[in-house]
């Protein structure tokens, strides 16, 4: 399965410590992924992928009061 993602915290423009955060989350989530300035693609079971995304969406969300969240699933069984 591989759910692309997308976060935006709100009002913020100055992202780079968070981003590194996150890739670190990324990092030792264990999934594979594909990070660039637009989204993130992760591959792998359901619950791993979600909970991975979750632990990204609360470490920005620690910091912002608002933070907005796009995800495409593409749960191909072939």
């Amino acid at each position: 399965m591989d759910i692309q993602f997308s976060l935006w915290p709100i009002g913020d423009e100055h992202l780079e410590d968070e981003m590194k955060e996150v890739q670190a989350i990324l990092d030792e989530s264990g999934l594979k992924y594909d990070m660039n300035v637009m989204s993130t693609t992760l591959s792998g079971d359901w619950d791993k992928v979600m909970s991975c995304i979750k632990q990204c969406h609360e470490t920005l969300r620690k910091r912002h009061s608002r933070v907005l969240c796009q995800i495409v699933i593409d749960d191909d069984a072939t």
